[in-house]
């Protein structure tokens, strides 16, 4: 019996450390212009997002403008700016990402 427990708890073991390795890994959405966050086009927690697509609006002196675009394909799990708030500095996280 001894072994037999061993042997199952080697492989509980295993299992275990294979599910947390297999946890995805969340990507930081930064921000690379300045500016008022504009509700219009602001991306929103449970969202598919696909590589490149426009993720934050911002008020700039030129206009309009895409202030943050998603790293890669997946789906938006938190939201760190809101419309009104002005982002003052380039590479403030603003959103973050879980790939798939």
């Amino acid at each position: 019996m001894t072994g037999r427990s061993t042997t199952l708890g080697l492989l509980a073991v295993a299992l275990l450390a294979t599910a947390v390795g297999a946890a995805p890994q969340l990507r930081d959405v930064k921000a690379t212009l300045t500016g008022e966050v504009l509700e219009e086009g602001l991306v929103k927690v449970g969202d598919r997002v696909r590589d490149g697509d426009p993720l934050v609006y911002v008020r700039t002196v030129a206009g309009r403008a895409v202030a943050a675009r998603a790293p890669a394909d997946g789906v938006i799990v938190e939201v760190l700016v809101r419309p009104g708030q002005v982002i003052r500095e380039k590479g403030q996280v603003v959103a973050r990402l879980e790939p798939r």
